[in-house]
């Protein structure tokens, strides 16, 4: 797991150097020591996300690998963690994008507490602390980024194997919209919102042997391809401007980043990446570096080195 800040100073990411996984934040400036949010020796830190406000964490843990994770919030100066949810036989997961509205009032998650076969997209007021549900549409489920709106969900669920339907969901309640027709079996990969709400990027198959580069209207799920190589698109974001996009390409088993800027059309030069395996990537607010969290062939101890990056996207 990997997540900058909203001021881009820090990343926060899981590290078993205790021997279990646990919350650490670290400057991305050199030399800085990380400090640990958690000291967990049963629990499992899996996920974590920024509050827009920079002062707060959400992460998710399991206890002894169980997979029933739970949601808890903890300072990002230190602090003991506070469960926001506490149902050892429910697991609750974090969408793939911010869990809050931009103005940090409200957060989103997916729980299977009403049925352990039936995944729930939840919405909590934090100022209250009320939850509701606003789409159960029942199966597997996955939020990808809440509207600049704050009013507005994307969400895909899981039909069977790589079919999936792409749904906005909406934080009063209202009945979900579908926006992928039944004859399209295809994998969506949700990405982030442009700022005027009218479209978000997608990673799909739609149509083809790959993994492409997409945007999709919000009203009518109609697809326009942006990149369309003949390898698979693993990794996508969008500054909050939405301005700098940013993407990540396999290429015969290596990572290979790439950058544009949406304004002029012009890509932007980006350095190589290390040799490895490529699990997070993640761009800072205001477009100008990218974090990425890879794995090496590097054997250090009898251990594989894990590498967490700092890359500018243009000097």
């Amino acid at each position: 797991m990997l997540a900058l800040s909203p001021t881009g100073d820090e990343v926060a990411y899981s590290d078993d150097a205790s021997g279990q996984f646990n919350l650490m934040v670290r400057s991305v400036v050199q030399g800085r020591h990380a400090r640990h949010l958690t000291s967990f020796s049963d629990d499992t830190v899996r996920a974590a996300a920024w509050h827009p406000n920079w002062k707060m964490l959400v992460f998710l843990a399991d206890r002894r690998g169980d997979e029933h994770t739970q949601i808890y919030m903890v300072p990002a100066s230190g602090g003991e963690p506070e469960g926001l949810t506490d149902n050892p036989a429910a697991e609750f997961s974090l969408p793939k994008g911010s869990p809050f509205t931009f103005d940090g009032r409200l957060m989103a998650y997916v729980g299977n507490d009403r049925s352990s076969a039936s995944q729930d997209v939840l919405v909590r007021d934090l100022a209250t602390d009320k939850a509701w549900r606003i789409d159960t549409g029942g199966g597997e489920a996955g939020i990808g980024y809440w509207a600049p709106n704050g009013q507005r969900l994307s969400v895909v669920r899981v039909h069977s194997g790589y079919n999936h339907h792409v749904y906005i969901a909406y934080a009063d309640g209202s009945p979900s919209t579908r926006l992928t027709p039944d004859d399209v079996v295809s994998q969506f990969l949700l990405g982030p919102w442009f700022p005027d709400g009218s479209r978000f990027l997608v990673r799909s198959d739609a149509s083809r042997e790959y993994v492409g580069l997409a945007v999709m209207d919000a009203q009518s799920g109609q697809l326009e391809w942006i990149e369309t190589p003949d390898w698979d698109v693993e990794f996508a974001d969008l500054s909050a401007d939405g301005r700098i996009l940013t993407w990540i390409i396999n290429v015969n088993s290596v990572a290979q980043l790439f950058a544009r800027d949406l304004a002029t059309g012009q890509d932007l030069p980006t350095p190589p990446l290390p040799a490895g395996r490529v699990w997070e990537m993640t761009l800072s607010s205001d477009g100008s570096m990218v974090a990425v969290l890879l794995t090496t062939a590097t054997m250090e101890c009898g251990r594989r080195r894990s590498e967490n990056g700092r890359v500018p996207v243009a000097d």
